[in-house]
């Protein structure tokens, strides 16, 4: 935040710049919305928190504006989301070795540290729930590198949908899925289309299905698809439930809602899920568990209003430039909406989200003007 400030303070030409997007001036109503949502707040340093990283978010956005000076820059985008995706891999593969995963624990940040040793005791393994939609990359790389480079696309969308099995988080399975089909059909040519998307997806089922799941008492991932394991998966989407229910009676306490940051501290939950192997009351800490009722219960019906009227406006812009973009473009769209995609299982009120979500659309509305006269 300091670096990006005094890029602002120092570019007095590009300063304002940012400001004759549309998509710019919806950001800045989502923040007035955010700091309307004050009324009704009683935990001043968790609305702080989320009140940041708003700010944060619109760093983003200029900073997308500022630092897209021409179509090459978008390969280094899907050159980073490619390398991010590898590293994410390589630290979730790394739990499952003795000394990598103590080596990690003592470097990773402490909350991220608690979250691993919690769901590690449920025989779990989670390191970001933002790493499937970077495999979109994966398929940019098979599509558009040449020789042997081709296949470290190939190994990355095979090697994250093992981690993913290996996870065991259903979720996380569903968000794969739609990132293999997405990516295969977004950005894949027919010929690609006809025998990759199905022989990555046929490998990674026969080589779950052949695993002996020995954590959390035997049940696969095709299990928790099914709901099988009763007192886990069952018991988690009756918690969601329950959340979602909190949420809307959490809006009707004001217009602007209860106040970000504060779903917390209100609701009932703390403290209502708890398994047999670990008890976990950190769950409600992150919301809801969904972006909508997020912010429902946060900011409100008029919150939840301007949220839906911006993605379904993002959607329509998407849709009417597809033919326009260009692969690199597509790949950017599919991780946005992967990343809205992720949001409808876990929390979205991580940085890691917040990047992707005001950075993302930052380089939409800039190449829409770069290549379209577009003012997006």
């Amino acid at each position: 935040m300091g670096g990006v400030g005094w890029l602002i303070w120092k570019d007095k030409e590009s300063r304002w710049n940012w400001l004759r997007y549309k998509t710019s001036w919806w950001f800045l109503g989502w923040g007035v919305i955010v700091s309307l949502s004050a009324i009704k707040v009683v935990y001043w340093v968790s609305f702080g928190k989320m009140w940041w990283k708003w700010l944060a978010g619109l760093a983003w956005l200029w900073l997308m504006d500022w630092g897209y000076r021409k179509p090459s820059d978008l390969k280094e985008v899907i050159n980073s989301f490619f390398i991010v995706g590898w590293i994410k891999v390589g630290l979730e593969a790394g739990l499952y070795s003795r000394t990598v995963k103590d080596l990690e624990l003592k470097l990773l940040a402490s909350s991220l540290v608690s979250s691993i040793r919690a769901n590690w005791l449920r025989g779990r393994t989670i390191i970001s729930f933002f790493n499937e939609p970077m495999i979109v990359a994966g398929w940019w790389w098979w599509l558009k590198s040449k020789h042997w480079k081709r296949w470290l696309g190939w190994l990355l969308i095979v090697s994250s949908g093992v981690v993913v099995f290996m996870s065991n988080w259903r979720g996380r399975m569903i968000v794969w899925l739609m990132a293999v089909f997405g990516g295969g059909l977004g950005l894949g040519k027919r010929k690609v289309k006809r025998w990759f998307v199905g022989v990555v997806i046929v490998g990674i089922m026969l080589l779950a299905l052949d695993r002996l799941m020995l954590v959390n008492r035997g049940y696969s991932v095709i299990d928790r698809l099914l709901n099988k394991d009763r007192i886990e998966d069952k018991g988690t989407l009756s918690w969601r439930a329950k959340a979602f229910q909190e949420a809307g009676e959490m809006a009707s306490y004001s217009l602007f809602g209860v106040g970000m940051g504060q779903f917390y501290n209100l609701t009932s939950l703390k403290g209502r899920l708890n398994f047999e192997t670990v008890h976990l009351d950190d769950a409600s800490k992150y919301g809801p568990h969904n972006l909508f009722f997020q912010f429902l219960a946060e900011t409100g019906w008029l919150g939840w209003g301007w949220l839906v009227l911006g993605l379904s406006w993002f959607g329509w812009l998407d849709i009417s430039r597809w033919q326009r973009y260009n692969q690199e473009m597509k790949g950017v769209s599919l991780v946005f909406w992967l990343t809205v995609g992720v949001t409808q299982f876990y929390p979205a009120i991580s940085w890691e989200f917040v990047g992707l979500f005001f950075g993302l659309r930052g380089l939409l509305m800039k190449w829409a003007e770069a290549n379209d006269g577009e003012i997006g």
